[in-house]
């Protein structure tokens, strides 16, 4: 049995991860094989941010882009947003 979560995005996140440049198009990408494999890294939970009763997490891509996802059942990761750091009010 493999210890890597499985990872689906949301249609908003498919939208905004097409807004952002290559650049950081792959270091988002790279920092999803990180959470697949370790989800509980440099992750923080989102305070106040619930959504259908479960908690959001966070992490930085870099100084500005964070990604926010949460845990669906068990080993499903469901990819919310990606975007500029204020990205979260549109969650």
């Amino acid at each position: 049995m493999s210890n890597q979560f499985e990872v689906f995005p949301t249609p908003k996140f498919d939208k905004d991860i097409e807004k952002l440049s290559e650049q950081d198009q792959k270091l988002v990408f790279e920092k999803i094989e990180i959470i697949k494999n370790n989800p509980f890294y440099q992750s923080r939970k989102v305070e106040g941010l619930v959504e259908d009763g479960e908690a959001i997490f966070r992490t930085r891509i870099n100084r500005d882009i964070r990604l926010f996802w949460q845990y669906k059942g068990n080993r499903i990761i469901l990819m919310l947003r990606v975007g500029h750091h204020d990205i979260w009010r549109e969650i």
